[in-house]
């Protein structure tokens, strides 16, 4: 999974209650001995969830679109030391699939929920930075973040091998959710106006952000895409997942007709703002 540090990108339903962490990318809640968690996976939600796993709990209720991988890993960790049930409410997508569901070593699929999963570092070879995709980084930087990569990919190599999970999956539903890449460019935004560079060209965007900088004037700036990128998910079958060594599957609701799949689609669209959501499954 990849993550935003800046604005350089890098590799990688219950009411509040008392008690309920939260923040703006993820929100927690217990109840008794069910805890429920709804958001984004990043190293926040991550220490939060590892926290309340020390108090008794029996259930971990989520939906949640995905996030870091090494924080993925880490609830996923924590989930199967303390045999926590996971039970995926309407959608446990990207690493919340790959790790917590994959992991746990009991789960459930809710009706109406999809698990979907888009490739994952395993699989296939160790990934490679390239410094031309980097601009902003320096030598070193890209260099510390192939280590931490590298390392990610072990760890997760090695999970995998504990649990009996042939990471061969991941590259099936890398290769049936793949898209095409899309261009990208730099942009800065400074005294209300956008400077828009292709990303060879990111020498004179650098020159620029250094006018700026003598100039002592503010600005902004992003590595954009000119395209949206469209939410693609390989939902497996059930029998799909066993066959490459997910265990634990107590209960999976799979789609049984392209008409239950439209109706499936239609709701996340409508309750959890999942526009433009693409599923690739066993039988459609």
């Amino acid at each position: 999974m990849f993550k935003t540090i800046g604005a350089v990108n890098l590799v990688f339903s219950l009411c509040c209650l008392p008690g309920t962490s939260q923040a703006n990318d993820f929100n927690l809640t217990r109840l008794g001995n069910v805890l429920s968690f709804e958001g984004y996976i990043t190293p926040d939600s991550a220490r939060a969830v590892t926290k309340e796993l020390e108090h008794n709990t029996d259930v971990f209720l989520i939906d949640s679109f995905g996030g870091d991988a090494v924080a993925g890993l880490q609830i996923a960790t924590e989930i199967r030391k303390k045999d926590v049930l996971v039970i995926v409410n309407r959608y446990c997508l990207s690493s919340c699939a790959n790790y917590i569901f994959v992991g746990a070593k009991r789960k459930i699929l809710n009706s109406a929920g999809i698990v979907g999963f888009h490739g994952g570092l395993t699989g296939s070879p160790p990934p490679v930075l390239e410094k031309n995709d980097y601009p902003f980084l320096t030598e070193n930087e890209l260099k510390k973040e192939q280590i931490d990569l590298q390392r990610q990919y072990l760890r997760e190599a090695d999970f995998y091998k504990s649990i009996g999970f042939n990471p061969e999956f991941l590259k099936k539903s890398f290769d049936l959710t793949k898209l095409e890449r899309p261009e990208r460019y730099i942009e800065i935004i400074a005294d209300k106006k956008n400077y828009h560079f292709e990303l060879k060209y990111a020498d004179k965007a650098k020159e620029k952000m250094a006018q700026l900088d003598a100039a002592h004037k503010s600005y902004e700036f992003h590595v954009m895409t000119n395209v949206q990128v469209k939410k693609k998910f390989y939902f497996p079958k059930k029998e799909t997942l066993e066959k490459y060594g997910v265990k634990g599957i107590e209960k999976y609701e799979y789609p049984r007709n392209p008409v239950e799949i439209r109706e499936l689609k239609k709701g996340l669209d409508k309750e959890y703002l999942l526009p433009g959501l693409i599923l690739v499954g066993d039988d459609f």
